[in-house]
């Protein structure tokens, strides 16, 4: 036989694979007539288009992709070595406001200590985060998991529904926000409260004076580590285009997996990264944990910046 095929359009290894496969499922018939079967009893369920050879290097070679990296270590505490290696390097950059990486893990841990004191927090405990870009949204991140809880990012744009559904799902008791967004936070945890015996969801925001006193007053040593690898690290909720959000859980052992000892790509200290994907958006794992537990430097452009790039 013979293909006749546009050269424009296909490479020479591309008809080569089409006649392998072509000629693999046409052996296949040809064994299943022989084998006392009619061809009409065949079922395309029982037919592959793969041959042994290529079924091995696509089902088995392809996919080691074993490795070793620290799976029993938790994000923050694997940010917390780093701060041992680099803590007078800058961490994080918003606006011409820098933060090294040991003054970001005092505040962060002083936000711990607060939430653990007031509110227990603890192992898979959820803390809603409803930011604008800053580095308060970096200090509330590492808070909560420092205080061993998980984070449940929204974004200010989303409308009040929404927000209140999220804030309804996951039952959280604290909700760490900006003071600008504060009282809109106040009226929709209300509402979401109304009828709940119990049920009450309290707004921080995080640059407010009285917080920002009441913080000064707790440890700045890292707290006791009480999650594990295996508690969640965050929950990210999808658009519920097809229905009602739905939250994905996030455990600290996936984020980990996902940005320490990797091998397609090399990152140090001398590295930097941008910020860029909304805090409510799967993106930013890669964008914060790859830069923050391996020493490089964050930039965070703020949301102006942000429009005038998409402009």
């Amino acid at each position: 036989g013979s293909f006749n095929y546009a050269v424009s359009l296909y490479t020479e290894a591309t008809i080569n694979q089409f006649i392998k496969t072509y000629t693999e499922i046409l052996g296949q018939l040809s064994r299943f007539a022989n084998d006392s079967q009619s061809q009409e009893q065949i079922k395309l369920e029982e037919l592959s288009y793969l041959d042994r050879e290529q079924y091995k290097q696509i089902v088995y070679d392809w996919n080691r992709t074993e490795r070793e990296y620290p799976h029993e270590k938790t994000v923050h505490q694997l940010f917390e070595e780093q701060v041992e290696k680099t803590a007078d390097s800058v961490a994080i950059v918003y606006e011409g406001r820098q933060l090294t990486y040991g003054e970001l893990n005092e505040r962060s841990n002083r936000l711990a200590n607060y939430l653990r004191d007031r509110y227990d927090i603890g192992p898979d405990s959820l803390v809603g985060l409803c930011l604008d870009r800053s580095e308060n949204m970096l200090i509330s991140i590492l808070g909560v998991l420092k205080a061993g809880g998980a984070y449940v990012p929204m974004d200010p744009g989303y409308p009040d529904e929404r927000i209140e559904y999220i804030l309804r799902d996951t039952n959280t008791r604290v909700v760490l926000t900006n003071k600008v967004h504060k009282q809109r936070l106040e009226g929709i945890s209300k509402c979401n409260n109304e009828g709940e015996q119990g049920a009450e969801t309290e707004v921080l925001a995080i640059d407010c004076k009285i917080l920002e006193e009441q913080l000064s007053l707790q440890l700045a040593t890292n707290p006791a580590i009480t999650a594990r690898s295996s508690n969640l690290a965050y929950i990210i909720y999808t658009s519920g285009t097809t229905g009602k959000p739905k939250g994905v859980m996030v455990g600290h052992r996936g984020v980990v997996s996902l940005v320490k000892e990797i091998d397609y790509v090399n990152i140090d200290t001398s590295d930097s990264f941008i910020q860029l994907a909304d805090i409510a958006f799967d993106a930013t794992t890669f964008e914060i944990w790859a830069s923050l537990i391996n020493g490089a430097k964050l930039f965070i452009p703020s949301d102006k910046v942000e429009l005038l790039a998409d402009i």
